[in-house]
């Protein structure tokens, strides 16, 4: 009797699969071959179940930045825009898989709709979470310091503690309400 793969199971586990190999290796790391490895499949096995890299890559896409949105809304309430910083080992873990997402859509044209819906989310919620008292420049200057804040503190050498980078937004968007 044939095998059944769980389709659900099997996606959940190529994009956790996907997100590692990105930690781990960059966005540079993702073949074919290293991500089957990462799963223990054959390659092929991949190629029957999504056809494409491509496509595997958008559907993992799909469930990573599904899974954003949840998390950032759960933290949003009680956080503010420290919501979109790490703060703890396994934050700074998803903030590195996200940045990989990020530089992906940067570079591949079907997969930047995926990235900017998120991002456009991320905005909407800073924006209702201080009741739309903020500017359109305001929110340009909080999503741009945490762009540059999450790449400081996932950079490779040196990076910049989650709690160092969350009291220097906390104290930016505080002078902001201030206005």
């Amino acid at each position: 009797m044939p095998h059944l793969v769980d389709a659900i199971s099997r996606t959940d586990d190529v994009t956790v699969a996907i997100n590692h190999l990105i930690v781990e290796r960059g966005v540079a790391g993702l073949s074919m071959r290293a991500i089957a490895g990462e799963l223990r499949l054959g390659a092929s096995t991949l190629y029957a179940h999504y056809g494409s890299r491509e496509h595997m890559l958008r559907v993992a896409a799909h469930v990573t930045g599904k899974a954003r949105p949840e998390f950032i809304r759960d933290r949003m309430h009680r956080d503010g825009a420290r919501a979109l910083l790490p703060e703890d080992d396994e934050d700074v873990l998803t903030a590195r898989a996200w940045l990989g997402w990020c530089e992906l859509g940067r570079t591949h044209d079907w997969l930047a709709p995926t990235v900017e819906e998120i991002r456009a989310f991320e905005r909407a919620e800073l924006a209702r979470r201080y009741d739309y008292r903020l500017a359109r420049a305001a929110l340009d200057t909080i999503v741009a310091l945490v762009d540059g804040l999450l790449v400081a503190i996932c950079r490779p050498e040196r990076p910049m503690p989650p709690g160092a980078a969350r009291e220097l937004l906390d104290r930016q968007v505080a002078g902001m309400l201030a206005e």
